[in-house]
């Protein structure tokens, strides 16, 4: 960790030389796109998610069905507006 502290104040450094440190893109190019890939996979699978819960609650809501109660909690507590 200390290395990467290290490596960052030198970049920050030469930025503000006004030279651009090359190797260091080159370096840490394939971590940062897998961080990139990795956020994606996140967003789309936190979409996914998503969609699957609130698909359930919100036809429950629309049904008025025995479980209207504990749905109108459920997207209340998610959208954090009270819904009448």
């Amino acid at each position: 960790m200390s290395e990467l502290m290290v490596n960052f104040s030198q970049w920050l450094l030469t930025l503000t030389q006004g030279a651009e440190p090359w190797d260091a893109y080159a370096r840490y190019l394939p971590r940062l796109l897998e961080g990139v890939w990795i956020t994606l996979q996140l967003v789309v699978l936190s979409g996914i998610v998503g969609f699957i819960i609130a698909i359930p609650l919100a036809l429950m809501r629309i049904a008025k069905s025995p479980g209207y109660g504990s749905s109108r909690i459920a997207t209340s507590s998610f959208s954090g507006a009270r819904h009448c």
